[in-house]
């Protein structure tokens, strides 16, 4: 086997992969807290709304949002652009004074998450050797398993002293993503078909 080097790109990626994990977990727990916040009488509707809502942006994300716009342009814009939306609907979260707001923006950052997902899947791909692959994988594996525990982790501290505050610092730490992803990914070369 090719000798297995952690590039800074790669590094990205699997910092990626453990946002969207750890940002998934957050909103599972976070979620029925915060409406509960904004509006204590319909929080059991409100809650079984978002979490559909959820699940239908999400599913939505991978299948039409990431195929449509991922494959079209290039990925580092793209994820870019992703990221900054997500910012903005962690930063509308911490701003909603209503409900259907904060669904609306639960919704959106749902379905960015999702259609991140396979363009991160590929640059943790072509950031190394075909035959390290698996090595790749298994460090994002390891990078989900931490992201499943620090999503809630971060939804529990948050609830002990601000969850506004903690949506507020969401949406500042995916603008920094933001950023860094802009000076730091390249675009992935193409592999060369196989020989017939």
């Amino acid at each position: 086997l090719e000798p297995f080097r952690l590039t800074i790109q790669l590094a990205l990626a699997i910092l990626v992969y453990f946002m969207l994990f750890g940002l998934n977990n957050f909103r599972a727990v976070s979620t029925s807290i915060a409406l509960r916040q904004i509006e204590a009488e319909n929080v059991i509707a409100n809650t079984g709304i978002a979490f559909a809502l959820m699940g239908v942006a999400s599913t939505l994300g991978v299948l039409l949002v990431s195929t449509r716009f991922f494959r079209k342009q290039r990925l580092r814009t793209v994820l870019v652009a992703a990221t900054l939306f997500s910012a903005g609907a962690y930063l509308l979260q911490a701003l909603s004074g209503t409900a259907s707001l904060f669904v609306v923006a639960l919704t959106i950052a749902a379905l960015l998450n999702a259609a991140m997902f396979p363009a991160t899947n590929t640059l943790i791909a072509f950031n190394v050797a075909r035959s390290r692959r698996g090595t790749a994988f298994g460090l994002a594996s390891g990078a989900q398993a931490v992201g499943l525990m620090a999503g809630p982790m971060a939804a529990a501290l948050f609830t002990a002293t601000s969850l506004t505050m903690g949506f507020a610092a969401i949406a500042a730490v995916l603008a920094c993503l933001a950023v860094l992803i802009a000076l730091l990914v390249r675009e992935p070369e193409q592999e060369s078909p196989p020989s017939r």
